[in-house]
């Protein structure tokens, strides 16, 4: 009887694994997010087209996990027909996002190019952010610096090269960037508030976040999310912190969630050679 019962049970574990396995493949994506624009440098060669940039760092995105990447072909459509043209300003590009119900989008620019004048090395600079929809806010992002060298000359081949390696490094750091989340616990006499997150997490000093509380609106009849307000941190220790308002829209409370802002400025540029 104990001999029946090994296999039985073996088998019961594989199909609970196998079941575990279906229910992650299976799974919502986290994210659906959209690319809304891509610009170019002045040195971008001729042939060299926004929506080419954009399409290299969708391919590079769809490797994401519990990531959904709105196809371009679909943005375009969309495009078309709300007749817009660029250059697309933020306010239509949080519209762009919300009708192709995405939940972030992605901005992409170029910001420095150059092809060395015997058309065998170039060098490119990119800037990539991602911003929440639903906050306006820049939640994720990357700078780097790619150069490639060729062994003939081919001008716009070797600036390609280089744009595909700023692309692909710029989405795998944010891949690997992960937004710092957690709650306000108090606030004390002096004003100072009180987060239940600290160095541990990846907090320091300095570090930006949006504060959001989510209530039941008597006139939606449904619980809707909004912001209170920016805090700053000040000090950090490393399971706690404290910070200040820095942005009040309304007053802070215990309870309310806090995620990190991506702050562009302070984000430290990579720089690759082929």
């Amino acid at each position: 009887m104990l001999m029946l019962c090994r296999p039985i049970n073996a088998l019961f574990a594989c199909l609970l694994a196998l079941l575990a396995c279906a229910s992650t493949l299976l799974a919502e994506p986290e994210a659906r997010i959209v690319i809304t624009d891509f610009t170019l440098a002045n040195g971008a060669q001729s042939l060299l087209t926004g929506d080419i940039a954009a399409s290299l760092l969708e391919e590079r995105l769809s490797t994401w996990r519990h990531v959904e990447v709105v196809p371009r072909s679909q943005l375009l459509k969309e495009v078309a027909v709300r007749n817009i043209t660029p250059p697309i300003t933020p306010d239509t590009m949080v519209q762009l996002t919300k009708a192709l119900e995405a939940t972030h989008f992605i901005t992409g620019q170029m910001t420095y190019a150059k092809v060395w004048a015997d058309g065998r090395r170039a060098r490119v600079e990119v800037q990539i952010e991602m911003i929440d929809a639903s906050l306006s806010l820049p939640v994720n992002g990357a700078k780097v610096e790619a150069e490639a060298v060729a062994a003939e000359a081919a001008p716009l081949a070797v600036q390609m090269r280089a744009l595909h390696s700023a692309v692909w490094e710029a989405a795998r750091e944010m891949e690997q960037r992960t937004r710092i989340s957690g709650k306000i616990l108090a606030i004390t006499g002096f004003n100072e508030i009180i987060l239940d997150i600290g160095s541990q997490s990846g907090v320091r000093k300095g570090t930006r976040f949006v504060v959001t509380r989510r209530e039941f609106d008597k006139e939606l009849q449904q619980h809707t999310t909004s912001i209170v307000g920016e805090i700053r941190v000040t000090g950090v220790a490393l399971t706690d912190a404290t910070a200040v308002q820095t942005v009040r829209y309304r007053a802070v409370q215990p309870l309310d969630k806090i995620a990190s802002i991506f702050d562009m400025s302070a984000c430290k540029r990579t720089r690759i050679r082929e």
